[in-house]
């Protein structure tokens, strides 16, 4: 029979694992080991978040798809959730971790793909993989994963390193990838490429590339380019 002290142990021997593999300092090894809880292991991960998913995504999200099913109550009490949203009537900001959809049995004949996760609130929002979501009301969002599959409403504001963002309504975005633009949303586009349905601004550097279907309130700088839709 697992002990509380086998399942915390567990649990604080996996983070020190993703720990090593990354570019870990000794003050970051020593505030894990002095944990005693989950939640203050999950509080620790909080901590050092930036370079943990900069550095190992993949084994972040590995890790939480594999233990949180386990630890879920644990986690979700330190504001973290994987793969999951709080309540829509959920006031306090919380942190969301997404990773890759999980695996499901399609019918034949029927509709691939995976139900969206919908968003609501202040919470911020880090995507590190495949799962679609969609963000409403104030969200901000971090998106950093190639098969991400994201979506912004009202005033959610985004950060793009890598990936896919359709943006709607007053939503906001910085960064570089492959995004979409609706309604009155403002862009500052690093790099890669943009299709304009609707913008109240856009600024343009690097080698950016937009299509669009206007000049107004479009700025070019460095070698970004604009082409005309028919």
């Amino acid at each position: 029979m697992e002990t509380n002290n086998d399942y915390f142990t567990r649990f604080q021997n996996l983070c020190l694992s993703i720990l090593a593999q990354s570019d870990n300092c000794q003050e970051s090894q020593d505030m894990f080991r002095a944990t005693k809880t989950i939640p203050e292991l999950v509080s620790a991960w909080q901590r050092y978040w930036a370079g943990l998913l900069h550095e190992v995504p993949e084994q972040v999200i590995k890790a939480f798809s594999q233990f949180y099913p386990t630890y879920r109550d644990d986690i979700i009490c330190a504001g973290v959730y994987y793969n999951e949203a709080p309540p829509i009537d959920y006031i306090t900001p919380s942190i969301i971790l997404i990773g890759d959809a999980p695996e499901a049995t399609v019918p034949e004949g029927s509709p691939s793909g995976v139900s969206p996760l919908e968003v609501f609130g202040r919470h911020r929002v880090y995507v590190l993989g495949n799962l679609p979501i969609i963000a409403h009301d104030n969200c901000n969002v971090l998106v950093n994963s190639s098969r991400s599959n994201v979506t912004l409403h009202d005033n959610c504001r985004c950060n793009l390193e890598a990936g896919n963002v359709i943006l709607h309504d007053r939503s906001m975005l910085n960064g570089s990838g492959n995004v979409t633009c609706y309604d009155s949303t403002t862009i500052l586009l690093m790099g890669g490429t943009l299709h304009d349905k609707g913008h109240l601004d856009i600024t343009a550097y690097n080698d950016a590339v937009i299509h669009t279907f206007t000049y107004r309130k479009i700025t070019l700088n460095d070698k970004a380019k604009i082409y005309f839709d028919k």
